[in-house]
């Protein structure tokens, strides 16, 4: 896949690949991770079959798998999938395989392939964030679950990046450059109506922040809305 193929989420993240994982060690990244093992945990049951969709460089899909599960591992990025299958040791014998995809907006699967589906903070660098969420409830079994986090709009933290980046771009430098990528947000309502636009029948919606401290994040909008979900039996 040449450099030109790859989508611009996608293609902003190649050259963080290296060293992604690490990122997950501490700060804002190791409350994520926090999070969404805790809200997986319930989910996943041994030898289950689950997607990550936009895996990056594998640190979640190593949750589902410590978890029990077994499946697939999927991004638009071939750095982080090079990163993910170097740290995960993708092989014929491991629970999960990982493979390059040009965008989870159409996947290489059969219909009801997966009894999970776990997606953190892509939807946002995606063209058509709502043709992912119909790939997702396509490729889920019925009765199948969905764990998705989402950027959110009105974010305090996001507001004030944006702020921070127009006074910098004044002195010639580029801060929080992901914003040039990030396309899309939703709330609360536009997010369940997403989910069920595509079919799939939502359980619960929380607001969670890993930069607020948690006292701030009951005052002020969050950066990330969690959304489980289920496809109908």
């Amino acid at each position: 896949m040449h450099k030109t193929d790859i989508p611009s989420g996608a293609h902003f993240h190649e050259r963080l690949a290296s060293r992604w994982h690490q990122g997950y060690a501490s700060g804002g990244f190791r409350r994520r991770l926090d999070f969404i093992e805790s809200r997986l945990a319930p989910l996943v049951g041994p030898g289950s079959r689950w997607l990550d969709a936009g895996c990056g460089a594998g640190t979640l899909t190593q949750t589902l798998a410590r978890l029990g599960a077994q499946g697939e591992a999927v991004d638009g990025s071939p750095a982080m999938i090079a990163a993910a299958r170097q740290m995960g040791g993708d092989c014929s014998s491991g629970p999960f395989q990982f493979r390059v995809v040009h965008t989870v907006e159409s996947l290489p699967y059969p219909d009801e392939s997966f009894d999970g589906v776990l997606c953190s903070s892509v939807l946002e660098y995606l063209e058509r964030p709502g043709a992912a969420l119909s790939e997702f409830a396509r490729v889920l079994r019925p009765g199948g679950r969905l764990l998705l986090t989402a950027a959110r709009t009105g974010s305090a933290v996001r507001t004030v990046q944006v702020v921070v980046r127009r006074v910098a771009a004044l002195a010639g430098r580029n801060a929080f450059e992901y914003l040039t990528v990030s396309r899309h947000t939703c709330g609360p309502g536009g997010l369940r109506r997403a989910v069920e636009a595509a079919a799939m029948r939502v359980d619960a919606i929380e607001p969670f922040d890993p930069v607020m401290p948690p006292w701030l994040q009951s005052v002020l909008p969050s950066s990330l809305l969690a959304v489980t979900a289920t496809r109908p039996a």
